[in-house]
């Protein structure tokens, strides 16, 4: 119960960031709908964190529903050792591991301190974190960043 409450106050404070943050230039704050580094350097310290946190609360409540739907007639048992599996999975793939938020957020202020990689949104600022984590030599980071500018740059975006 604690968690949920947790988790639900964290997910509040990441829209309540949200909400303020698109009352400035949502034109530019965002890239194809999505929050990206003019977004992120607006916000304080702290509220990067709750966006992060808010981030993965999002993503595992995700993997929760996403099991809780595909398989509703398994046990409690069965269903949660499955959404663990799926869980770990997704986080694999979509949010760095053995950071702190705190350290998250200060991985993804030195990718949007490149100018040219403001218009990234954050869900691919992300992954290029998550790529550093895994050990991802450095050309094929470049070549990633490289595909994700190039994406920001096709969404029309100013």
């Amino acid at each position: 119960m604690k968690t949920r409450i947790a988790l639900m106050t964290a997910l509040a404070a990441a829209l309540l960031v949200t909400l303020v943050c698109f009352a400035q230039n949502t034109d530019l704050m965002t890239t194809g709908g999505i929050e990206n580094g003019r977004f992120w350097n607006a916000m304080s310290e702290d509220s990067k964190v709750a966006w992060l946190v808010g981030y993965r609360s999002g993503i595992l409540e995700a993997a929760l529903a996403s099991s809780s739907f595909s398989n509703p007639s398994a046990n409690e048992s069965t269903l949660a050792t499955e959404v663990v599996k799926l869980q770990n999975r997704i986080m694999g793939v979509s949010f760095p591991s053995g950071l702190t938020f705190s350290e998250v957020a200060k991985s993804v202020d030195q990718f949007y301190d490149s100018p040219e990689n403001l218009r990234v949104d954050l869900r691919d600022a992300l992954g290029v974190v998550l790529m550093k984590t895994k050990g991802v030599s450095q050309s094929q980071i470049d070549d990633q960043i490289s595909r994700i500018r190039k994406s920001a740059a096709e969404v029309g975006q100013p």
